[in-house]
């Protein structure tokens, strides 16, 4: 990596390393053929941000890629920590021209237009091919089939989720309302580590004994189009992966057809909207090789982890009808955005600005991450 792609590199990050405060720590390790850690967890004040932006600051490009290793050199800096807080997270940061196969499912983000987005897909999307009407969330149900669980995993604070999940009606002999579902919850604190148990609401429907006609959802037709999209998204990829870019365009095409007339396509519906513009802007990434290759392959990836996992990514669209990244926005994700686009190329190292802290959904003491 260098020139405008380090350029960038050292502007994200100092971008990150300004908006730490006193109780976050931070190691950075670099990486060519062999990987060294620039520097030990250090908390974050004043003192720490400078020495951490002169840090980065400072590096140079070297020569090869080994990003396996650089993985392994953070994962031990995570393992050899001497106090082990609730959260920690590992941030790989590359162009991604390397060579080595990387099998850890960590947190992968890349700069640059030349960055391989394979590493930005490294979640088990093979999961959206199987019949889980709960969507790309791990699931499973007892073998009388009458109790299951979805494993819904992390959730940062304010984000939300939609579980679509098919059940199977019995026979009833009594008029009136069926109790068909209770739900609840159950997640750890990672703070106080405390299990909490949360009581759902009870899902019942009516049992007449004559037949009404009644109208389908459009919030349950608004998931299914979103989980249909992901799959058509995941097929197309595929495709284009073997060379059928024209019928990864087809593959497309056809869920496009089937979202306009859906129930909620036909009622407007914003999501609707916004997955059918997604839809077109990759096929039209898809037009030829090249352009599939320089944009086209990290757009589809975004997309299919956004709409699978339900988590905002930044894919920058070239079309304003697809808004609907911000749906799946915490209003955390949308300050610091905000704050990001805002960053001149030079305040990275001019001055290191009062760290922001994020959103919290309880009130906790801080701690160092």
């Amino acid at each position: 990596m260098a020139g405008t792609k380090l350029a960038l590199l050292k502007r994200a990050m100092g971008f990150v390393i300004q908006n730490l405060g006193p109780s976050d720590r931070l190691s950075v390790v670099a990486f060519s053929s062999a990987a060294r850690r620039l520097f030990p967890l250090r908390r974050m004040s004043e003192c720490g941000r400078q020495q951490a932006l002169q840090a980065v600051n400072s590096l140079t490009s070297g020569g090869g890629t080994n990003i396996a290793e650089g993985l392994r050199k953070g994962a031990k800096v995570i393992e050899d920590r001497q106090h082990k807080n609730p959260v920690s997270s590992i941030i790989l940061l590359s162009d991604g021209q390397d060579t080595y196969t990387v099998s850890t499912t960590e947190a992968a983000n890349g700069t640059g237009q030349n960055r391989r987005p394979d590493y930005q897909s490294l979640l088990p999307f093979s999961s959206i091919r199987r019949d889980r009407g709960s969507g790309s969330y791990p699931s499973y149900a007892s073998g009388d089939r009458r109790t299951g669980y979805i494993d819904a995993g992390d959730l940062y604070a304010d984000e939300e989720r939609d579980f679509l999940v098919s059940v199977n009606i019995p026979p009833g002999d009594a008029t009136g309302d069926m109790t068909l579902l209770k739900v609840g919850c159950v997640y750890k604190d990672p703070v106080s580590k405390e299990i909490v148990n949360l009581e759902g609401d009870v899902v019942q429907i009516k049992r007449p004994e004559m037949v009404i006609s009644s109208h389908p959802s459009i919030r349950v037709d608004r998931q299914r189009n979103r989980l249909q999209v992901a799959e058509a998204m995941a097929e197309a990829r595929s495709a284009a992966e073997r060379g059928d870019l024209s019928g990864a365009v087809s593959i497309l095409e056809v869920r496009r057809n089937s979202l306009v007339e859906s129930v909620a396509g036909k009622a407007g519906d914003r999501l609707c909207m916004a997955l059918d513009a997604e839809l077109k802007e990759m096929q039209e990434r898809m037009a030829s090789r090249q352009r599939y290759e320089a944009s086209g392959r990290a757009y589809v990836l975004s997309g299919l982890s956004s709409h699978s996992w339900q988590r905002a990514t930044a894919r920058g669209d070239s079309t304003d009808s697809t808004s609907l990244v911000q749906s799946y926005q915490t209003p955390s994700m949308v300050n610091m955005l905000a704050r990001s686009q805002t960053l001149s190329p030079t305040s990275a190292q001019r001055r290191v600005h009062p760290p922001v802290r994020p959103a919290r959904s309880f009130q906790a003491r801080p701690q160092p991450r």
